[in-house]
């Protein structure tokens, strides 16, 4: 996408000034959807964690069933 605004400025279709708008809109569409991704995914990891059946094995000593 952005090459195509890039191309747009370059054969005079947008002006350089409309061509930046876009531009700067369109990287703060990506920051909006990556910070949205980054909170769903936080969200999806704090209750995988907090779920016992998800929980990964804890390993145990072979010590641990040794009666001295």
């Amino acid at each position: 996408m952005v090459l195509a605004v890039l191309a747009a400025v370059r054969r005079n279709i947008l002006t350089p000034e409309v061509g930046r708008t876009v531009y700067t809109a369109l990287a703060l569409a990506c920051s909006a959807a990556a910070l949205w991704a980054l909170t769903r995914f936080r969200a999806h990891y704090d209750a995988s964690m907090l779920n016992w059946r998800l929980r990964r094995r804890q390993r145990k000593s072979v010590l641990d069933n040794i009666e001295f």
